[in-house]
């Protein structure tokens, strides 16, 4: 089976200074792979490198066996919905529009919007009751609530979330790691919330200083010295 996501002998360095070093690894379709780490480990920016936002000082990225740096802007948002850990602003579109923005990639200027996916996604969020309202309007966390279910519309087969349960209270966190867990999609998630990580990824990355300690599934991960060392507390 060809792989969602390969990464091979990735360097990238950030003013003058290496932050991700030599990293390897590969994402089939259907995985849920969440990076685990310190603050300052690399899992930003491995993401980044992954959905092309970072050029690296060396190495490649495939993405479904084909370089990340040869796919024009609207080839790579058929492939890959990105969430920033930082919401984008939030301008005055109704939530709506901003849900279905999610499928530009996908149609041609003037093509209609598929109805069927915002509207269930619009359900599973719990996004009905903000519907029609404008973007300036709601909560950090609705915003991000709204930025996640226009991820899912995109209708990527990869997904890349950096900190998405971000302003989400255990509710929605939760419904948010069942649907990345069971939609089948290839996702690669960052999480501080170790317990979370645990519970939901079918695989664990862990990065310690800009290396990949581990990469397994978590009931491996978890009886690493390392491990104990960062997340013991946390656990």
């Amino acid at each position: 089976m060809q792989k969602s996501v390969e990464v091979h002998n990735l360097f990238v360095q950030y003013r003058n200074r290496t932050v991700l070093k030599n990293l390897n690894c590969a994402v089939a379709p259907g995985e849920l792979v969440v990076l685990i780490g310190a603050n300052g480990s690399g899992k930003t920016t491995l993401l980044k490198s992954i959905g092309g936002f970072l050029k690296p000082k060396s190495g490649t990225v495939l993405i479904e066996g084909i370089d990340i740096k040869t796919l024009k802007a609207r080839e790579r948002a058929q492939k890959i919905a990105f969430l920033f850990q930082n919401a984008p602003p939030v301008w005055a579109f109704t939530v709506k529009e901003f849900v279905e923005q999610g499928q530009f990639a996908a149609r041609s200027i003037f093509g209609t919007v598929e109805q069927t996916a915002v509207e269930d996604i619009r359900e599973h969020f719990d996004l009905t009751a903000v519907w029609h309202r404008s973007m300036t309007e709601l909560s950090g966390g609705e915003v991000q609530r709204v930025t996640i279910a226009r991820a899912f519309v995109q209708q990527t087969p990869i997904l890349l979330f950096d900190e998405p349960t971000n302003n989400l209270d255990r509710k929605y966190q939760r419904l948010l790691m069942e649907y990345t867990r069971h939609n089948r999609r290839c996702a690669l998630v960052s999480l501080h919330d170790i317990n979370t990580a645990v519970q939901y990824a079918t695989k664990l990355l862990f990065l310690n200083e800009g290396t990949i300690i581990a990469y397994a599934p978590p009931v491996d991960i978890i009886q690493l010295p390392l491990f104990q060392e960062i997340f013991g507390a946390d656990r």
